[in-house]
């Protein structure tokens, strides 16, 4: 078998005729329920334009105390003074977020539901003008 076959499969064209791999492929799908996916909403802006929307709305005036996504948001729990955390409503019941709402609820940082359109989740650093 040469080096560059893919994962060892072997053609068989004289078997061509005999080939049955889509019969077998379409009698499984007919198994299963026909789902739609819907269609995703066009996202207008980025990323750094929301935390720069976020800062304006919650007058923070550097935005690198807003920590976007759920690994900067974890890490502002743990290592940092945090303000509040944002959650999109839309993932206010992920199971990947139960951690957040947790060391939120551990810590006594607020959470606040606000629509996000780029993350999941934000967490905002507390401005020592706070403190």
């Amino acid at each position: 078998m040469e080096k560059k076959i893919f994962h060892g499969a072997v053609y068989y064209g004289e078997l061509k005729e005999a080939d049955l791999s889509y019969q077998f492929i379409d009698s499984i799908e007919r198994q299963f329920e026909p789902i739609s996916f819907k269609e995703e909403l066009a996202i207008k802006g980025k990323g750094i334009d929301e935390v720069k929307n976020l800062a304006k709305h919650f007058a923070i005036d550097d935005i690198n105390f807003i920590k976007p996504g759920i690994g900067e948001a974890t890490r502002v729990l743990l290592r940092r003074l945090p303000w509040k955390v944002l959650i999109s409503p839309e993932y206010k019941e992920s199971l990947e977020l139960r951690h957040l709402i947790r060391l939120a609820k551990e810590k006594d940082v607020p959470i606040e539901y606000y629509p996000l359109n780029h993350y999941k989740c934000c967490g905002i650093i507390k401005q020592l003008a706070d403190t």
